[in-house]
């Protein structure tokens, strides 16, 4: 019997560039991902600001009548809170309503020829969904936490005169 010469090569190492190019698609995911959730943050920021300058005369009726700046920040965090919320609702059903149509009915097609499936492959992981909603809620109200600190600055006097 003659020794036969056999290696075991990697498919990594022998097509480095596939997977080269793969992972530059998932570093622009992240990209987007990261940007998404700057701008986000910006546009919930930019929401509580625009209602307490809104709410400003109410803010200064409320410090003159004796009300604590935490209690009036509390309240706008609440606010912040359940448009947190209701956005998160409608995303979900929206997202899950599209998760289902394709797991269902294969509604986006893909020709077989090129990707060697006929449609979009989805998978959900509902431990996964949890996390992101629980993040989404915990950025949002750091994040808001800071200009809800706005309400301290506010002078009873002036907001009222400020009507």
């Amino acid at each position: 019997m003659l020794p036969i010469d056999m290696q075991a090569i990697n498919i990594k190492d022998q097509v480095p560039d596939i997977f080269q190019w793969l992972d530059l698609l998932d570093m622009n995911t992240k990209i987007i991902f990261i940007l998404m959730t700057v701008v986000a943050i910006i546009n919930m920021i930019s929401a509580l600001l625009i209602t307490i300058l809104e709410r400003t005369s109410m803010i200064g009726i409320l410090k003159a009548l004796g009300y604590h700046n935490a209690g009036i920040r509390r309240v706008f965090m609440y606010s912040a809170l359940y448009l947190i919320g209701l956005g998160l609702l409608i995303g979900n059903l929206i997202g899950l309503s599209f998760y289902f149509l394709q797991d269902y009915t294969h509604f986006f097609k893909l020709d077989q020829q090129t990707y060697y499936i006929s449609y979009v492959a989805v998978k959900l992981y509902w431990s996964d969904v949890i996390l992101v909603n629980l993040a989404v809620v915990f950025i949002g109200m750091v994040s808001l936490f800071i200009p809800s600190m706005l309400i301290t600055k506010i002078s009873p006097i002036k907001a009222i005169s400020f009507k």
